[in-house]
């Protein structure tokens, strides 16, 4: 039975009570009732410097068993005491009593054949496993009585914590990818469709308005309004929205036959595109309605307001709405204007009163 003055020094951790002079030799082999060597209680009160000592004196108590089987190395991973566990561990490595059954003394299993893995993982303690892990990774398929390897038990925490904190799981996410992958590809789609209504609508509106001219034709077949200025600017108009509604079918066209960036790429160059377009259009039917209407300044004016609004309306779609779309080499100028607009004080108070 084991000296109950070094049970004591033991749990507290006082090294000096190990001197030979109170202690024989063979005092160090006893053990408590339930088979507990000195090296098991000062692993259990994680006592370093008394593992550490008593490790010199003895280094055979690193191999002993209590009635559940547990070596200190299982009483130092179910407490999760890291130094201590470190300590026995190099301790077997470079004692010469005990060299070379570090792997031995890992796989040593207690009477529900856990190993000392099983414990720490059974215990939540991270930094042991991850320790233990890293000298023997055989450790991680042994399986205990319950058919329970440090495996099954990680695998069973991680879906215990996605299930309590409601984390989808990994077929969820694949399918949520998968989700989102479709709703990407039905929204290109979507707009795909749009910018070839708009673009067509563009260009057959622009091809007809090029044979029906404002003021009709002479006999001779040629514009009546042809040295008119906005007649001009309505032929250029007319122009270049036919060619860029035109250009802009030709981009959908690529952007459906070839791969995701190519068709995002194009499909960006075709807004842009549109954009003019429509642009040059409403400017287009200013310039004719200004022909028609020439007589009569104040409504030959208003087509010309209508289209400044609408152009007006993209400029500040573009620089001053937040959710306005991203567009190439406006990106510093939109930062410029935001700044001058949202930090004028006026603005505050308009949007604040």
């Amino acid at each position: 039975m084991m000296d109950w003055r070094l049970l004591t020094a033991a749990a507290k951790g006082e090294t000096n009570l190990l001197a030979l002079a109170n202690f024989h030799h063979s005092d160090f082999d006893n053990v408590t009732p339930q088979k507990n060597n000195a090296l098991h209680i000062a692993a259990k009160h994680q006592r370093l410097d008394f593992a550490a000592a008593i490790l010199d004196l003895r280094p055979s108590l690193l191999l002993g068993e209590n009635n559940n089987g547990d070596t200190p190395i299982h009483v130092a991973a179910s407490v999760g005491s890291f130094q201590v566990l470190q300590l026995l561990l190099s301790s077997a490595n470079l004692d010469i009593e005990n060299r070379g059954i570090t792997k031995q003394l890992l796989r040593t299993t207690n009477k529900q054949n856990d190993t000392a893995l099983h414990v720490a993982l059974k215990s939540g303690h991270v930094d042991v496993s991850k320790l233990l892990s890293e000298q023997d990774t055989g450790l991680l398929d042994m399986a205990n009585n319950n058919n329970e390897s440090p495996f099954f038990k990680v695998a069973m925490a991680y879906y215990s914590l996605q299930r309590y904190y409601k984390q989808p799981s990994k077929q969820q996410n694949i399918e949520t990818k998968k989700q989102e992958k479709a709703d990407v590809a039905r929204n290109d789609g979507a707009m795909y469709e749009v910018h070839l209504l708009v673009a067509v609508l563009v260009a057959t509106v622009a091809f007809a308005a090029a044979f029906q001219l404002p003021g009709g034709y002479k006999p001779d077949g040629t514009p009546t309004l042809m040295e008119e200025a906005a007649f001009k600017c309505f032929l250029v108009f007319d122009t270049i929205a036919f060619c860029f509604s035109v250009s802009t079918v030709y981009f959908l066209f690529y952007a459906s036959r070839d791969g995701f960036r190519a068709r995002s790429a194009f499909l960006y160059m075709s807004c842009l595109l549109m954009v003019v377009s429509l642009i040059a259009m409403a400017s287009a039917f200013a310039s004719g309605m200004y022909l028609i209407t020439s007589k009569t300044r104040a409504l030959a004016i208003v087509p010309f307001l209508m289209v400044g609004f609408f152009v007006l309306h993209g400029f500040l779609y573009w620089f001053f709405d937040p959710r306005g779309s991203y567009v190439l080499g406006l990106v510093r100028p939109r930062r410029f204007f935001r700044k001058l607009v949202y930090r004028n004080s006026l603005v505050h108070a308009l949007v604040c009163d």
